[in-house]
């Protein structure tokens, strides 16, 4: 990226930008934990999870678990909230399709930079992927939102 993108990066609103999707994407994937909850639980997928995951088990979230996925999002929100600046030029004018097609790009990737390989790679349930990638999605949108708000 050119120095001049770094130049005109409003950190303030990066910041508020990041916090409002973690705050959204936290909510959001506690809802799923919920719903989704007996797959953790379950002894037939204990050997996929890691031992965070796995203490969920017991029928206990670990703080360390929370702090981690907490930390992690926020960190996604940074990236997410500079990579819309950084489109922003080739991105439509129009509001709403600046966001819908920034929403359907990232989850795009996300499809196939993660969800794909986790299906063929890994022994998630396919129901299990598939409720990921709707959540996921569903934070991406709000997401897209949240940044064609606040940093512009």
């Amino acid at each position: 990226m050119r120095a001049s993108f770094w130049s005109k990066v409003r950190w303030q609103r990066v910041v508020v930008a990041s916090l409002l999707f973690w705050a959204e994407a936290m909510v959001l994937r506690q809802i799923e934990g919920v719903i989704t909850a007996t797959y953790y639980t379950n002894p037939k997928y204990s050997a996929i999870w890691s031992k965070a995951v796995g203490l969920f088990a017991k029928g206990q979230v670990p703080v360390e678990f929370l702090v981690t996925a907490s930390v992690f999002t926020l960190i996604t929100g940074v990236f997410l909230a500079l990579a819309y600046l950084w489109l922003r030029p080739v991105l439509p004018e129009k509001k709403t399709d600046r966001v819908v097609t920034f929403a359907v790009m990232v989850q795009t990737a996300n499809l196939v930079l993660s969800v794909l390989p986790d299906y063929l790679l890994l022994a998630v349930p396919l129901n299990l992927l598939m409720i990921w990638f709707v959540t996921g999605a569903m934070i991406v949108g709000v997401g897209a939102v949240i940044f064609s708000r606040v940093l512009e």
